[in-house]
C-alpha cells in the first residue's frame, strides 16, 4: 500500500509539471495588443529601411550613369576636334598629339560604354552618323525627332524605327532588355526617361560646340590653326578635369576607377597641349610673328583682316 500510494504522488507531480510546462508555453505565444503593435511598428521600419535602401541604390546608378554620358559626350567631341587636327595640321608633333588623344578618348569612351550601356544609344553624336535606339533614333523629319525625344513609346512603336519589334517597352519609353531584372524594372525605366532627355540636351550641345569649333578652326592654316586647336584642347580638357574632380564620390569602385585612369590622362593631356602651346608660341616670336598665340581659356586667334 504504501509503495502504491508513492506511485501515485510521483504521478501526480508529474502530471503538476506537464500542465505547469504548457501553460508557460501558452502563456509565451500568446501576444498582447501592445506587443503585436511594437511588431507590426518593427516590420514597418524594416520594410521602410529596405525600401530606402534600394532607392539610395537606384539613384546612386542613374546619376553614374549621367555622368558616364556626359564623359561621352566630352570624349566625342575631343576626339573630332583631334580627327580635324590629323589632317589639317602642318606639324608633325601636333599631327602626333592629335592622333594620341583620338586612341586614348577611343580607349576611354569604350570602358565608359562597358559601364553605362543604358546611356550609349542617346550619347552618340549625330554628326558620326551613327543608328539610336528606337525610341531615340531620330531622322531627318522634325516631328519624328520630337517624338523620339518627347514621346520615346510611341517613336519605338514605329515599324521604321524598331522593325524587327525587338526592343520592348517598359513604363514610358524603350528599356533594353538585357537590362530588365525583374520587380525593379518599371521603377528603372521610369527613371531613365528623365536621364535619356537630359542627355539628349547634353548630346545637342556637344554637337553645337563641335560645329562652331569647326567653323572657327576652318578659318585658319598653318600655325594659326595648330594654336587654335591647342587653345580649344586645353580649354576643354580644363572643363573636363573639373568635372571629374567633381565627381570622386559617384559610383562604385569600378566607376571610380574609370574617373581615377581619366583623370590621369587628362592631366596629362592638358600638360601636353600647353608645352606645345608654348613651343609654337616661342617659335612664332622667333619668326617674327606678331600673331597673339592662343590662351588657354580656348579663345582662339583674330583672322587677319
Amino acid at each position: 500500500m504504501k509503495v502504491f500510494r508513492q506511485g501515485i504522488a510521483l504521478a501526480l507531480i508529474g502530471l503538476a509539471c506537464t500542465a505547469a510546462i504548457a501553460q508557460d508555453t501558452k502563456g509565451k505565444g500568446k501576444e498582447t495588443p501592445a506587443q503585436k503593435r511594437a511588431n507590426r511598428t518593427e516590420a514597418r521600419a524594416d520594410r521602410d529601411s529596405t525600401d530606402e535602401g534600394t532607392a539610395l541604390k537606384q539613384d546612386d546608378e542613374v546619376i553614374a550613369e549621367y555622368f558616364a554620358g556626359k564623359l561621352m559626350l566630352m570624349d566625342q567631341s575631343t576626339i573630332q576636334l583631334a580627327q580635324l587636327a590629323e589632317e589639317r595640321s602642318t606639324n608633325e608633333k601636333v599631327k602626333q598629339f592629335a592622333k594620341m588623344l583620338v586612341e586614348e578618348h577611343t580607349k576611354c569612351s569604350e570602358k565608359l560604354r562597358e559601364s553605362a550601356p543604358g546611356v550609349v544609344s542617346v550619347t552618340e553624336l549625330q554628326s558620326e552618323g551613327t543608328t539610336r535606339t528606337a525610341g531615340f533614333r531620330g531622322t531627318t523629319d522634325a516631328d519624328d525627332k520630337a517624338d523620339a525625344v518627347d514621346n520615346p513609346a510611341k517613336a519605338a512603336r514605329n515599324p521604321a524605327r524598331n522593325p524587327d519589334g525587338s526592343e520592348r517597352l517598359i513604363g514610358n519609353g524603350p528599356v533594353d532588355k538585357d537590362r530588365e531584372d525583374g520587380s525593379n524594372r518599371t521603377q528603372t525605366a521610369h527613371a531613365m526617361t528623365p536621364l535619356h532627355r537630359i542627355l539628349t540636351i547634353d548630346r545637342q550641345a556637344t554637337e553645337n560646340y563641335i560645329q562652331s569649333t569647326t567653323e572657327m578652326l576652318s578659318k585658319y592654316q598653318g600655325q594659326e590653326f595648330d594654336m587654335g586647336f591647342l587653345g580649344f584642347t586645353i580649354g576643354s580638357h580644363t572643363w573636363a578635369l573639373a568635372e571629374l574632380k567633381a565627381m570622386d564620390s559617384v559610383g562604385d569602385e569600378k566607376f571610380q576607377k574609370l574617373i581615377n585612369d581619366a583623370t590621369t590622362k587628362v592631366e596629362q593631356h592638358m600638360m601636353k597641349a600647353e608645352e606645345l602651346s608654348k613651343e609654337l608660341g616661342a617659335d612664332s616670336a622667333q619668326k617674327g610673328n606678331t600673331t597673339r598665340p592662343t590662351t588657354s581659356n580656348g579663345n582662339a586667334p583674330s583672322p587677319e583682316k
